[in-house]
């Protein structure tokens, strides 16, 4: 396969929601063309450490901190998929020891905590990608077709979850979380790394089995775009009716500007009656990643 000559133009930010800290994180490795999102996940119960943080914040962080010494591994050029694969499971891995020193009962899935990811490794002719849970990956081509890269595995059961609490008037008019939707989040937990079910990294060596992983080639492509969840298209807007065309919004418009819409947007509607959510404002992470032809 003939290489790609391109420039790489990076555009990444990561902006804390609601919450008091931001458990979502960003890896940008320029130089190495290694770029990834992360999605802290609490348990059920939120424990902080002892600098304050969130058992999410904390899982984002340990999953971040792998990929400083995967950039300087000889596999890098040789075996790209197996790098990103395996430092995931590093990452993983380092999670579950951490749950075992905090004397967390790994028997029982809603009690741990954990990330889920995407990352991607570019060369001269292909992007190499990695995903657990609902952070996306999407390519866009010079004919303006958009390619889905990864496929969210959660939205299935966070949409029940949803529905379930929009049936109780009263409590979705006023966003009060009832009883049985916050049952039906702690049994959500119970499909992590199961099947069917979606995949996080939560220190169940069972993820290698659920997290996805492939490479594409890089013919034709103008843009790579990662995102955690909390960045997502607002579709009362006639420019983000559609995710294709929210895509384009995005390219368009850079990821900084996109987040300061949303986030306007999510604060004209606190109680998330306009577009159903469980949350006004969750933390957001993108990285779009233009690949200029030389």
């Amino acid at each position: 396969m003939k290489p790609v000559s391109y420039q790489l133009l990076i555009d990444a930010v990561t902006r804390k929601g609601q919450g008091t800290r931001n458990e979502d994180r960003l890896v940008v490795f320029p130089e190495e063309r290694l770029f990834g999102v992360i999605d802290g996940v609490s348990g059920i119960q939120v424990p902080l450490d002892d600098e304050g943080r969130t058992a999410g914040e904390l899982a984002a962080r340990t999953v971040a901190q792998p990929w400083a010494s995967a950039v300087t591994d000889p596999d890098r050029s040789s075996r790209p998929l197996d790098l990103l694969v395996r430092t995931s499971l590093q990452a993983n891995e380092r999670l579950n020891g951490i749950m075992l020193e905090q004397g967390i009962d790994l028997s029982r899935k809603e009690r741990r905590f954990g990330a889920v990811h995407a990352f991607v490794l570019l060369d001269e002719t292909r992007a190499h990608w990695v995903q657990t849970g609902d952070c996306m990956i999407y390519a866009v081509y010079e004919t303006g077709q958009i390619r889905t890269i990864t496929h969210d595995r959660v939205e299935y059961y966070d949409s029940r979850a949803l529905e379930t609490w929009q049936q109780n008037d009263e409590a979705w008019l006023k966003h009060e979380r009832p009883d049985e939707v916050q049952a039906m989040l702690a049994n959500n937990r119970t499909h992590a790394n199961s099947n069917p079910g979606y995949s996080v990294l939560n220190g169940d060596p069972a993820v290698e089995w659920h997290m996805e992983y492939g490479s594409i080639a890089l013919q034709g492509m103008t843009h790579l775009l990662l995102v955690t969840d909390g960045l997502y298209p607002w579709h009362l807007d006639d420019r983000q009716r559609t995710t294709e065309a929210w895509i384009q919004y995005v390219v368009h418009s850079g990821i900084g500007q996109s987040l300061a819409v949303l986030e306007a947007n999510e604060r004209q509607d606190e109680h998330c009656n306009q577009i159903p959510r469980f949350k006004m404002s969750d933390d957001k992470t993108g990285i779009l990643l233009t690949l200029a032809q030389t």
